[in-house]
């Protein structure tokens, strides 16, 4: 029986709509790393679910994001990725969130 994520956000209304980043970063619960084996065993489970248009986004805001973070250090960086609503991440954040802005 597979599982089934539910992310921790909550509800939003149409006017506090979560951006695709944010919806991502919530995808890392504090579970993820029982259900998923990889960060990106994790990432392709949520990227497989998306339509293209939102693949697109996602991968705009998350090149963004890294951008804008990605020379903090590793504990600024978590700060930042944690501010999105993720509850974890793996040990290399930047690394692994480099990687999958290229596969996305």
């Amino acid at each position: 029986m597979g599982h089934r994520i539910v992310s921790s956000g909550g509800s939003t209304s149409s006017s506090t709509k979560r951006s695709e980043l944010e919806q991502f970063a919530t995808w890392f619960h504090q579970d993820w790393g029982v259900l998923f084996s990889t960060f990106e065993a994790a990432a392709n489970a949520y990227v497989r679910q998306l339509p293209a248009k939102r693949k697109t986004t996602l991968r705009k805001e998350l090149a963004a994001f890294l951008d804008e973070h990605g020379r903090a250090k590793r504990g600024g960086l978590l700060r930042w990725w944690l501010k999105l609503r993720a509850q974890g991440g793996p040990r290399d954040l930047r690394e692994a969130l480099q990687a999958f802005v290229q596969s996305i």
